[in-house]
């Protein structure tokens, strides 16, 4: 018996896409087999070697201390008779040595009180605090400089 003919098609229609011209179904290769991502050596790498990197970076800033403010003065060495310049506001004061001579010496230091975290224990006449927070915390008691009877 011979092989069964494709059905004629009208002149007018559009080939059917779906058939070849011998009217058998279009082969079709099966899709690639993926391997899981856990089994493939590069994104094994790539995942251990971004774990690494988040484990070193959070290691390094607790160790390092930082508290975040990366722009705030050493003020560790300052001592009574030094002078201050503010560049933050009075009540959220950002202060920095100066030369007592210069025009941005807007405080002296009058008091420090080294291992305080409050102002309580600076003198009345003090005009301005800051208080330095850490491991080794201290209170800088401070006065405008020309509201003193001597020069520094």
């Amino acid at each position: 018996m011979p092989p069964a003919a494709a059905p004629p098609r009208e002149p007018d229609s559009p080939p059917d896409a779906t058939r070849s011209p011998e009217g058998e179904p279009p082969a079709t290769a099966p899709p690639p087999i993926e391997r899981p991502l856990h089994r493939r050596p590069w994104a094994i790498a790539l995942a251990a070697g971004a774990l690494l990197l988040v484990v070193v970076v959070a290691v390094t800033t607790a160790l390092s201390g930082s508290d975040g403010d990366e722009d705030a003065p050493d003020l560790s060495q300052a001592a009574v008779g030094d002078c201050l310049h503010n560049i933050g506001t009075q009540s959220a004061p950002r202060v920095s040595l100066t030369d007592c001579t210069g025009p941005d010496a807007d405080y002296m230091l009058l008091a420090r009180l080294d291992g305080a975290t409050t102002a309580e224990g600076c003198p009345s006449v003090a005009v301005m605090t800051y208080a330095q927070p850490g491991p080794e915390p201290f209170v800088l008691c401070m006065v405008e400089p020309d509201s003193l009877m001597f020069a520094p």
